[in-house]
């Protein structure tokens, strides 16, 4: 049986986050690294943490991304919780973080929606 639609947008949207997620991370390593890491901590010699935090933040939207269409009930929780995160992060960074914000709304809406319940109850 074939995932529901929001199944599918939130893996597209969770796995287009990470990526970009993963493109930061690759960013900070160049040399505009110490400036990502000063705008992001206040410190310029922090890159490494901030490169090893944008990497683990990726991971996080892209390991449920690929096993929510799988039908792991772990990697639905998962993104519910990435986009629970990411709705407190959103609101905390008003009003620069609108886009964000209605992503990780629509990742929360899409992942406790009855037809997405229904899918990975019904095995």
């Amino acid at each position: 049986m074939a995932p529901p639609k929001q199944v599918t947008i939130a893996s597209v949207i969770s796995f287009a986050l990470g990526g970009l997620c993963i493109l930061l991370g690759l960013f900070a390593l160049t040399s505009a690294g110490e400036q990502i890491a000063e705008t992001l901590t206040g410190d310029p010699g922090r890159r490494g943490l901030v490169v090893a935090v944008i990497l683990i933040c990726g991971a996080a939207y892209i390991l449920p991304a690929i096993f929510v269409r799988k039908r792991r009930p772990w990697a639905r929780i998962m993104l519910i919780v990435v986009a629970a995160l990411g709705i407190m992060g959103g609101v905390s960074a008003l009003p620069g973080s609108l886009l964000g914000l209605a992503l990780h709304v629509a990742l929360l809406v899409m992942m406790l929606q009855q037809p997405t319940k229904l899918w990975f109850t019904h095995r």
